[in-house]
């Protein structure tokens, strides 16, 4: 059992564990959370803007957590998230190993106007070497479940994200904060479709950082359609050396280290909130 902080750190990274946490989970200690991120701002006479950049980044990394966790048993809860394997993967979503795998989704409460554009592109896309896996969000289920198939998997919300992380050659998706710190460390190949009404164009930004580094392609809201979707799903997944190369530039923007860093940080007093 970890007996300091270090200890913990050294055990998490042993086992690969990126996140952890013990105890009862309820929605007011998540809300006591927003609470303390709030005074400890206002201390620090943060601007208006500045706040709604820091909260856009905590909502999304607790937002999970917030919205499912009638999902779970609260009673000394443990969750975890790690790295994932690939045969953890095979064993949980069933997949074709002959397939190379798309793993699409729009954030946790899912995207409407992602999916929308999903569901025109599933009725042109050859399922020849293919296979998806779709998380619609809890709204827009009911919608798209009939669509599942052998080649089609449709879930409202996935909560082993690193097992369909590892499971997949390329991933759709927004591009927050947490999910593109997820993919770059898993180093996935991307096409991302940043959220147009994000505070401060900060999805927009986050994903021209990977364009730009050739890590994902990048297709905003105004220019996405079917045609433009398939079209740019088409040009990767039957395209070995450009996932490769997409691949690489991913894992170089990922930073393995960060936990590590913050650790050593607040273990010298540097405290960081």
């Amino acid at each position: 059992m970890a007996t300091t902080t270090f200890d913990l750190y050294n055990l998490m990274e042993r086992d690969k564990v990126l996140l952890a946490f013990k105890g009862t989970i309820t929605s007011d200690l998540l809300s006591s959370v927003f609470q303390i991120m709030e005074s400890k701002m206002d201390d620090l006479n943060d601007s208006p803007a500045t706040k709604k950049k820091v909260f856009n980044v905590l909502v999304e990394c607790l937002q999970n957590l917030y919205h499912h966790i009638d999902d779970f048993d609260n009673e000394n809860a443990i969750y975890e998230s790690s790295k994932g394997d690939k045969k953890s993967a095979i064993d949980e979503f069933e997949p074709s190993i002959k397939k190379r795998t798309i793993f699409i989704f729009g954030g946790s409460q899912g995207s409407r106007f992602l999916n929308h554009s999903l569901s025109e592109v599933i009725k042109k896309i050859n399922f020849k070497n293919i296979q998806i896996l779709w998380q619609t969000g809890d709204k827009d289920y009911q919608k798209y479940e009939g669509l599942s198939n052998k080649n089609l998997r449709v879930d409202p919300f996935i909560t082993d994200m690193a097992s369909a992380y590892s499971l997949s050659d390329l991933v759709v998706c927004r591009s927050g904060a947490l999910t593109l710190s997820e993919i770059t460390a898993c180093g996935k190949p991307s096409i991302l479709i940043p959220f147009a009404a994000a505070a401060g164009n900060h999805q927009l930004k986050n994903a021209e950082t990977l364009s730009k580094k050739g890590a994902s392609i990048l297709i905003e809201e105004k220019d996405l359609n079917a045609k433009v979707l398939l079209l740019n799903i088409n040009n990767l997944i039957n395209n070995e050396s450009k996932l490769e190369s997409m691949s690489k530039a991913s894992k170089n923007l990922g930073n393995l280290e960060a936990t590590k860093m913050i650790v050593e940080q607040v273990i010298k007093g540097n405290h960081l909130v």
